[in-house]
């Protein structure tokens, strides 16, 4: 019997160890096939052709059935034939067959533990192609749609926020911004600027799948057209330059600079954007394409950008340029291959016959263009917004400013409409303050459109009255800049000018006048390994930088309770509220790998790893705040003593 007993353990042990082996195999194949998935969804989703042209996917089919996705009935099968399904146009029949049985709760708990940024991605993007699909719908409809998208977006972005993983919410943020884009500018800019800083760049091609799509180039382009389409141009091209930096060189196309040259023609600065179109051109000329369709396409959108700058300026001679333009873009039509093309043909035509017909040709054009991009894949107040936006561009070609003041009018209130449609539905998801933002956006379109309005009837009555015009908007400038400059002095007297933390002497202040709780609480005091060095060998920029880069770093991650002051030089003075000691150590590792990780410095091109040493004193009072700084310095010097690089803790007082 004893002999028995001896040997259960060892028999329960090895039973262990063989289970433990076959579950982490489970895991390592499960993670395999998610990622086999994810690519060829990906390249499905953004490489399938269309519908009608089966045959020209060949090789998307096969790679299909080799994927073995096609007959997977398991959780993660279930969970990517819907994100075919729900990615229409995309071939529903020609791939995934019949409609895919519902995603369960217990699929989404399978994929988020194997791996949770895909989780979050693809959750994300099968919400939104969902919410897409759903424009085509009654208005009522779509705006139910609407409702229920940004609920499951908010509720899926909050629960990456709150298992502290930021690059999943900073997905999920990008959606939600796609969805307000039209109907809520002011809330996508929001969430635009707050997923840019956590995403990705571009990945090669052939490295393509859903965990990259969202990238930081992607993003910035859609930022600066919502800037663009608020006449917030300076912003606009601000985005759109950054935008395109993001884009390897031999990556960039014609269409990637289409908000550049929109702001850079908005703004005035018409030589800029025709150096740029001209610039497009000629590398659509001379470039070696592996498509030819793409060297048509190159060809035909440079030429329709360089189009558009002549429309907006308007000036003498402009008109010959806008012909001969066009009779080049009339050639390439029947050659091109975009997703719009009956728009894009609707469009020359339109402009075609505003710069060579008559008015009575003119009205003929734009019946026929409606007609077209009603049709179209655009929401109905989307397209209309578009189509009296391009009549008042054509009728101020042919000098009838009294239609093109008209057709403004027209496009202000499709823009009206499209407020108004998802209005009360996004102001029921939001507080009282968000409410208020889409009130103000409302208006601030409303003053837009009336100060469009008035431009083009005061050109219609000889200009008159410009100058007062220009008073005002020097007036609200002016207003605006003593404004922001009051905000930055006030800001800046207790923030330390280069680091952004708290000064010495408004930390000691804040102490001085906050209530700690019962709870513990941790002062930690930082100070930067042989900084010396580094400025003596690097310089002193290199040395502000990295100061500066500690810094955000450290911002990034602490909440707001938390207070983080420059305490002299190197040295920075951390307060952490409610927080026992080995949370702060914690805090204390991710910032120091976070700083160690930090590879690309703008002032230098050498090699530089940042490390500091740290020592942590965990109170349970209000205690004196020069006592608790010493007994840190003291830990600090420890951590200086046995290496550097490490971090010393202990309890107040011992």
């Amino acid at each position: 019997m004893s002999v028995f007993i001896n040997r259960l353990p060892i028999g329960a042990l090895l039973t262990f160890i063989f289970f433990s082996t076959s579950l982490t195999a489970y895991a390592e194949s499960e993670l395999e096939k998610l990622e086999r998935y994810d690519r060829v969804s990906a390249r499905i989703k953004w490489e399938w052709v269309s519908e009608e042209e089966p045959e020209v996917n060949g090789d998307l089919v096969q790679l299909y059935k080799s994927s073995g996705l096609g007959d997977d009935m398991s959780f993660l099968g279930v969970i990517y034939r819907n994100l075919l399904w729900a990615s229409a146009p995309w071939p529903e029949t020609w791939l995934v067959g019949k409609k895919p049985k519902p995603i369960t709760e217990k699929n989404w708990l399978h994929l988020k533990r194997i791996d949770p940024y895909r989780y979050a991605v693809v959750k994300a993007t099968i919400i939104f192609e969902m919410w897409d699909n759903s424009s085509k719908t009654p208005s009522s409809a779509f705006a139910f749609a609407t409702q229920q998208a940004v609920k499951q977006l908010k509720a899926l972005e909050r629960e990456m926020v709150l298992q502290g993983n930021v690059s999943s919410a900073a997905s999920v943020s990008v959606h939600l911004g796609r969805i307000y884009h039209n109907i809520a500018p002011v809330k996508a800019i929001e969430k635009y600027e707050y997923a840019i800083p956590h995403l990705s760049s571009a990945s090669p091609k052939d490295e393509l799948n859903f965990s990259n799509i969202l990238t930081k180039g992607f993003v910035l382009k859609e930022l600066a057209s919502v800037y663009n389409n608020l006449k917030m141009h300076y912003h606009g091209l601000s985005k759109a330059r950054q935008a395109i930096s993001e884009t390897p060189l031999e990556w960039r196309e014609a269409i990637d600079y289409t908000q550049e040259v929109l702001a850079l023609a908005r703004l005035g600065r018409f030589e800029e954007a025709l150096e740029k179109t001209n610039m497009l051109i000629e590398i659509a000329e001379t470039k070696e394409f592996v498509d030819s369709k793409d060297k048509v396409n190159e060809n035909f959108f440079a030429r329709f950008l360089k189009l558009s700058v002549y429309t907006n300026r308007m000036a003498s001679g402009d008109k010959e340029q806008m012909r001969e333009l066009l009779l080049q873009l009339r050639e390439l039509l029947p050659k091109i291959d975009f997703y719009n093309n009956d728009t894009l043909i609707e469009t020359v035509n339109l402009f075609s016959v505003a710069v060579n017909g008559t008015g009575n040709q003119l009205r003929v054009a734009e019946t026929q263009y409606f007609n077209t991009v009603s049709k179209s894949d655009f929401s109905p107040t989307n397209w209309k917004v578009l189509a009296y936006h391009n009549f008042r561009r054509a009728n101020e070609i042919q000098g009838n400013f009294v239609r093109a003041l008209e057709n403004e009018r027209l496009s202000h209130q499709a823009q009206l409409e499209l407020n108004a449609q998802h209005f009360e539905t996004l102001g029921d998801l939001n507080s009282s303050d968000a409410l208020l933002h889409d009130i103000e956006m409302v208006n601030l379109r409303q003053v837009k459109a009336e100060q469009e309005r008035q431009r083009l009837a005061l050109k219609a009555q000889q200009q008159q009255g410009i100058i007062l015009i220009l008073v005002a908007i020097l007036l609200a400038i002016t207003t605006f800049w003593f404004w922001q400059r009051q905000r930055i002095v006030t800001k800046l007297a207790g923030v330390d000018t280069l680091t952004g933390a708290m000064t010495r002497r408004s930390f000691y202040s804040w102490y001085a006048n906050t209530t700690f709780s019962r709870s513990t609480s941790c002062a930690v005091l930082i100070d930067l390994d042989h900084f010396k060095l580094i400025n003596d060998q690097h310089g002193h920029l290199t040395g502000d930088e990295v100061l500066t880069c500690f810094s955000n770093i450290v911002q990034d991650r602490i909440r707001k309770t938390d207070k983080l002051c420059r305490y002299g030089g190197e040295e920075f003075l951390l307060m952490l509220k409610d927080s026992k000691k080995e949370e702060a150590e914690l805090l204390i590792d991710d910032i120091r790998e976070r700083l160690k990780a930090h590879s690309k410095w703008n002032t230098t091109d050498a090699s530089l790893v940042v490390n500091f040493s740290a020592g942590i004193v965990e109170t349970n009072t209000h205690a004196k705040l020069d006592a608790l700084i010493d007994q840190c310095d003291k830990l600090l010097y420890d951590a200086k003593s046995n290496g550097r690089a490490q971090t010393v803790v202990a309890t107040f007082g011992s």
